[in-house]
């Protein structure tokens, strides 16, 4: 039996449409789903925009930096050939009521990202990175949004201490299911979350049947490539 039947599906870069666009989050908002995963990085003239990599030609096909490029200059090599980049400001203008979990990819992306947010103080925002300083920093030059996990603090949850920063924090575990070959969403890592006041969000949850184990284990939200395969859980 799942424990959780009104879990938080988050759409994964706004996929299964291509990731980070307009049309991609237009979509999945149309279709019901209110919790977004992004990804930001700074171009070169200081502007934050959304995507995952480094480089822009996994996406756009050209062997090009997002930090050697102007938005403008970017502009002229759409996603997939078709879709325009989205910065963030635009992006969270568009959708004042959504949920965001935002991945700050870089250092110098951080205080860019920083200045944006303080004009949205009002949303519902969930701010991380794989870097414990820069969590840390957007933790404490925001401390009115939910922050994720260090992974510092990931392996303490894993361990069973809860976080210190759980007592004067909204954190949120954005967590996979496992990494480096470990079980991280363990029955004690969901209990310690519990009992500290810690939403447990998983990525990237692709199976009906590995969502539902984790359902079963009261993890609150399923972070997914594909919204419309885990929506058929509520069904």
């Amino acid at each position: 039996m799942i424990e959780n039947s009104n879990f938080t599906i988050w759409t994964h870069r706004g996929r299964p449409e291509p990731e980070h666009c307009e049309r991609a989050f237009d979509i999945a908002w149309m279709s019901g789903i209110t919790n977004f995963e992004i990804d930001i990085r700074k171009t070169k003239d200081h502007q934050v925009v959304l995507t995952h990599d480094s480089g822009i030609k996994r996406i756009s096909g050209v062997e090009l930096e997002i930090a050697d490029l102007t938005l403008s200059e970017l502009q002229e090599h759409p996603i997939d050939g078709l879709h325009p980049w989205v910065t963030l400001e635009q992006f969270l203008a568009n959708y004042p009521t959504a949920k965001v979990s935002i991945d700050f990819k870089s250092d110098d992306v951080l205080h860019p990202g920083i200045d944006v947010l303080r004009n949205f103080p009002t949303m519902d925002i969930v701010n991380g990175s794989f870097s414990r300083s820069r969590t840390l920093t957007i933790r404490k030059e925001l401390p009115h949004f939910r922050s994720a996990l260090t992974p510092f603090e990931v392996v303490q949850v894993m361990s069973g201490i809860t976080p210190r920063d759980s007592k004067s924090h909204k954190l949120n575990a954005m967590v996979p299911r496992r990494q480096y070959g470990l079980e991280v969403v363990t029955p004690r890592f969901v209990r310690t979350c519990i009992r500290a006041g810690i939403e447990i969000h998983v990525w990237v949850i692709n199976q009906v049947d590995e969502a539902a184990k984790l359902l079963e284990l009261g993890v609150h939200g399923i972070v997914t490539d594909d919204f419309r395969v885990i929506s058929s859980i509520k069904r």
